[in-house]
């Protein structure tokens, strides 16, 4: 059942399709209910094999059981929407007790640097909030950024027993001597998180640009 594409003039295998994927390709389900980590978590791996890339998400709503995370190559995560009206857009839904839905870091010589979520919402699971010092930490946040130079537009960060969306740079054990530095947020909103809706912290986060922040 592997897709096979045709680029360039060459039928391609998945694995070595440069284009854009779908995590539908890789197994997701889509339906909220099924545990699509996998899935999702595959499309992006693929992509950073190849140095890079963009994963597409339909108007759909994608269950994950784990934090999805990446640092090997610049990704770009694309929605359908935000889903501000219900019913519309992307959602990638997450269950409480993660550090960071999704999560962004720099890796290796900064490869993971100039990543990219647009588009969708990120809906946690929180009923209790965690600690003031454990939210400095990441623990309990949605959007966890600790990149160089990422963009994120047009993205909801709601429900998460955190913080909605973080920056952070150089804190504790989770990432001893990242920067996030000259990133940039677009039309961010952050709703009903129960620490805060958008943290900066740490030690290198610098120079960011945030053109209307909602929280």
């Amino acid at each position: 059942n592997t897709p096979y594409f045709l680029e360039n003039n060459t039928i391609t295998p998945l694995a070595m399709f440069s284009g854009p994927v779908f995590p539908e390709w890789f197994g997701a389900v889509a339906d909220g209910v099924t545990d699509d980590y996998a899935a999702i978590q595959a499309a992006i791996d693929s992509r950073v094999a190849l140095g890079g890339g963009v994963v597409m998400f339909s108007a759909k709503t994608y269950l994950s059981s784990s934090t999805i995370l990446w640092d090997g190559a610049p990704v770009q995560l694309w929605g359908s929407g935000s889903n501000i009206q219900p019913g519309a857009g992307t959602t990638l839904l997450f269950p409480s007790g993660l550090t960071g839905g999704v999560r962004i870091k720099n890796g290796v010589n900064g490869r993971g640097s100039r990543s990219v979520v647009q588009n969708l919402r990120i809906k946690g699971s929180g009923v209790v909030a965690v600690s003031d010092a454990d939210a400095l930490l990441g623990i309990g946040c949605g959007l966890l950024v600790q990149a160089n130079a990422a963009q994120v537009i047009n993205v909801v960060g709601e429900g998460f027993e955190g913080n909605g969306a973080m920056l952070l740079s150089g804190v504790g054990v989770i990432d001893v001597s990242i920067n996030a530095n000259n990133c940039y947020f677009e039309h961010l909103a952050c709703y009903n998180n129960l620490v805060n809706g958008f943290c900066a912290q740490g030690l290198d986060s610098n120079t960011g640009t945030f053109i209307k922040l909602d929280c």
